[in-house]
């Protein structure tokens, strides 16, 4: 039977020689220990290649993490000035509100203030409006009448008369009416005489006069 070298590693036994010969106690015992060293020196680099692989996979997850790390704060950080700017616009809004309010309220006042004072103004000129055309009536009332007066007394020494005249001021003729003379005779030593007066006689007298044309008199 011919040797195969190969075949040294599968059997316990090997050819010296082409003869086979057999381990003893102390050879088996020795290949015994070398396989059990390989089995743990196999398994501590399958350990270790184990351990290797999975610390490179948290490096990984670490590193690949820390980019979605930084997103997150970046994003978290960008949702606060968000929260921070809306807060601010809402406080400046309420302001600008209570602003508003104020300059309503203070416009209202000057309004109502204004409106009183125009009121005002209007009834004072409502009132002298009118007593301009309360005047302006009177006035053309007075103008557009006959406006009748006695003219300084003219006396007739040779017939002892008193001629009173009537004169028409106005625009319009006077119309028919009665003139009434009251007369009275005291003793007197001139036109400046202070002295107390007796009454010697007493008269009065009713005239009818023809309407009187304006700006013309009779004579009474």
């Amino acid at each position: 039977m011919p040797h195969d070298p190969n075949d040294e590693e599968n059997h316990d036994h090997h050819y010296e020689g082409g003869i086979p010969i057999l381990p003893g106690p102390m050879e088996r015992e020795e290949e015994a220990r070398a396989r059990e060293k390989k089995e743990e020196r196999e398994y501590k680099q399958s350990h270790t290649s184990l351990q290797r692989k999975i610390l490179l996979t948290q490096v990984g997850l670490v590193v690949f993490g820390m980019p979605g790390t930084g997103i997150g704060l970046w994003q978290a950080y960008v949702a606060q000035e968000s929260a921070d700017t809306a807060q601010e616009a809402v406080l400046l809004q309420q302001k600008e509100q209570r602003e508003g309010r104020l300059i309503a309220e203070k416009q209202l006042v000057a309004g109502m203030e204004q409106f009183r004072n125009t009121l005002a103004q209007m009834k004072k000129q409502t009132i002298a409006q009118a007593r301009s055309a309360t005047a302006a009536e009177n006035a053309i009332e007075y103008s557009e009448r006959a406006y009748v007066t006695t003219d300084v007394p003219q006396f007739g020494t040779a017939d002892k008369e008193v001629m009173i005249p009537i004169v028409n001021h106005g625009r319009i003729p006077s119309g028919t009416g009665i003139v009434i003379l009251h007369e009275a005779t005291i003793p007197a030593n001139g036109p400046h005489d202070s002295s107390p007066k007796v009454l010697l006689e007493a008269h009065w007298h009713h005239q009818p006069v023809d309407s009187i044309i304006p700006n013309s008199r009779v004579s009474a």
